[in-house]
């Protein structure tokens, strides 16, 4: 039996997870510093009770079973912020514990930001909504411990203290005293200014920011998934001759000039499993308004839903609805594109994108369902 199957098999039975010599533990989470100090808080945890121990990085069981080949202490943590496929389903459906680190997906970014600087913003925003989409139904499983930054980050104390209990380690006060002191606070990356890289943001890239994860920052807090709103910011031109740099955001009207080609496209994230509506939102010029577009979902290579776009009489601004169902595999391989089509070569004439408004079909508020629950039980 492969290390790969085996490993599947343990997560399934056992509570922590053990092979041969081993003790496993897995983190999943939402990339941000609160996240990285759970799993070095673990890891130190596990250090101190059980023996030296790797901190590994894994998204598939792949990942896993390589670096079980590969250990040399007794006992792994493993840590995942886009847990996919198999090692996926593995832990959602077996009975290993194992512990989620939420955060708001809008302060991970400014992690990033901190990190890396302000260019990776949209791109750290695009990471972030592929985690969080992926850890939207974590929360309610039977066998995690979640803990969430807004609850946890002002009692490391008590976080220690749960992480320890729930995965069934024996620590003493002493233990968790020294495992506190080699992690230290678990404070954003930004340390006094955490927080104030928002206020500086400009109203536009605040939106798109806010657009693609607040949705998620309430449903973390027990809220509704609400609609999703992928700003252009998050989106490519693509224009002949290619221009410098390869990747242009699509904040601007791009010319169509050219050979018939996909025209705009992105944001490649992943949404939760289901059935969405997606209301694509477009701006065209007047010579771009007599020709015909293609509007698409991609899940990966496959198409998901497809509108043609004939501007009626020449207008020029246009909004296309599309419907679609995505499955809950969450594989790399399956991130999420719209891409934006001219069916044939054109000489002239511009495109814009507004934004991409996305809904999980038969989506309810919570202010309209408290209105049916006065009207008709009244």
């Amino acid at each position: 039996m492969g290390v790969s199957t085996r490993l599947a098999w343990s997560i399934r039975i056992r509570d922590p997870i053990r092979l041969g010599e081993f003790m496993v533990f897995f983190i999943v989470g939402i990339p941000s510093r609160f996240a990285e100090w759970c799993v070095n808080l673990t890891g130190r945890i596990v250090e101190r009770t059980l023996g030296p121990v790797d901190v590994v990085g894994a998204n598939t069981i792949a990942d896993v079973g390589h670096a079980v080949i590969k250990a040399m202490p007794p006992h792994i943590v493993f840590f995942s912020y886009h847990p996919v496929g198999h090692l996926r389903t593995a832990l959602l459906e077996g009975t290993a514990r194992f512990v989620v680190a939420l955060e708001d997906p809008r302060r991970a970014v400014g992690d990033m930001v901190a990190q890396h600087g302000s260019d990776f913003l949209f791109e750290a925003t695009r990471v972030v909504a592929r985690s969080s989409a992926a850890l939207t139904s974590w929360d309610a499983v039977p066998a995690a411990l979640v803990l969430h930054g807004d609850e946890y980050r002002g009692a490391p104390v008590a976080a220690a203290e749960a992480i320890a209990r729930y995965l069934g380690l024996v620590a003493s006060e002493e233990d968790l005293a020294s495992a506190l002191s080699a992690v230290g606070e678990p404070v954003g990356l930004a340390g006094d200014d955490d927080g104030q890289w928002w206020a500086r943001l400009d109203d536009t890239t605040r939106a798109a920011v806010e657009g693609a994860l607040e949705p998620y920052a309430a449903h973390f807090l027990g809220g509704q998934l609400g609609p999703i709103v992928w700003q252009r910011d998050l989106f490519y031109i693509n224009e002949e001759p290619v221009p410098a740099p390869y990747t242009v955001p699509a904040t601007r009207p791009m010319d169509i000039t050219g050979r018939a080609r996909v025209l705009i496209y992105g944001p490649r994230v992943f949404l939760p499993a289901g059935a969405w509506i997606a209301a694509v939102s477009l701006g065209i010029s007047p010579e771009a308004a007599e020709m015909s577009y293609l509007v698409e979902v991609f899940n990966g290579t496959t198409q998901l839903a497809l509108a043609k776009v004939v501007p009626p009489g020449g207008e020029r601004f246009v909004e296309v609805i599309l419907n679609f169902s995505v499955d809950d595999s969450f594989e790399f391989e399956k991130l999420i594109e719209i891409r934006i089509w001219n069916e044939r070569a054109a000489f002239d004439g511009r495109i814009a994108i507004g934004h991409v408004k996305l809904t999980r079909q038969g989506h309810i508020s919570i202010e309209m369902k408290e209105y049916f629950e006065k009207v008709l039980n009244g």
